[in-house]
């Protein structure tokens, strides 16, 4: 019985979100001549919809640990990938950013034509060579216009209770750019599973770490750092110390 509705609450789930898609999809070529902070702002609220959406129809909330971390200026987020929920919550939640995207996204009608009007670091996976050199010449640009970056080093989405081995485009990055890189480990997997039809109700994790400094030190030892971090952040999520209560935040909706 749990998992029939379960199922009928994903599926009515997933045609709001097929609505609310289409309509800032129309509203992205409407809003296309307009200058990008102005695009921005306007399509960025499909996150702030999709999050209340996802809270009142699947019970998915969401707490926060470290939000003392974020910094003021730019940062390069550095993130576990399990699931779309956290591409939406750093939506919602961080200040305005760029991400870090397949160029195959842009085939999506309507959402990749929002996505597309956001001007993101759009990458051909199979030229990595040509991929790193665009990363970091697209992404300097974006943060020096005072725009974050957001990386999921791990390339695609992890299983629930994994984290895979990190690329090192986010270290080089920060090197190249001289900005911060801020580690993100989550959980969202447990309660939005990737590739499958239901979501389950429950509480996502999410602890941000103290930014992580490039320095002169080579990417290959910075990734290790933020690697290292990610991997024992999200481990103690997996597995609370049970004297220990989290700080717990969630932004008003």
């Amino acid at each position: 019985m749990r998992k029939a509705i379960l199922t009928i609450r994903a599926i009515v789930f997933n045609v709001g979100l097929g609505v609310l898609t289409f309509i800032i999809g129309i509203i992205s070529l409407l809003v296309w001549p307009l200058p990008l902070n102005t695009r921005y702002a306007v399509l960025i609220q499909w996150a702030t919809w999709v999050m209340v959406w996802t809270r009142w129809m699947c019970g998915i909330r969401y707490e926060v640990e470290g939000a003392e971390n974020i910094p003021e200026g730019p940062a390069i987020v550095v993130s576990n990938h399990q699931s779309s929920w956290e591409v939406i919550f750093f939506q919602y939640y961080l200040p305005p950013q760029t991400w870090v995207v397949k160029r195959e996204l842009f085939r999506i009608p309507f959402f990749g034509w929002s996505m597309k009007s956001l001007h993101p670091i759009a990458i051909d996976r199979s030229k990595r060579v040509s991929a790193l050199d665009q990363l970091i010449r697209q992404g300097k640009q974006h943060l020096e216009q005072g725009r974050w970056v957001i990386i999921f080093p791990e390339g695609t989405r992890s299983k629930p209770g994994q984290v895979r081995k990190f690329s090192s485009g986010a270290a080089a990055l920060a090197k190249a750019a001289g900005v911060p890189l801020l580690p993100v480990a989550h959980n969202a997997g447990r309660c939005w599973p990737a590739k499958r039809l239901i979501k389950y109700p429950g509480t996502v994790k999410v602890k941000f770490g103290p930014v992580i400094e490039p320095g002169g030190r080579p990417a290959r030892v910075i990734n290790r750092e933020v690697q290292d971090w990610i991997h024992r952040a999200f481990h103690e999520l997996e597995n609370p110390p049970s004297a220990v209560a989290p700080y717990a935040e969630e932004k008003a909706a």
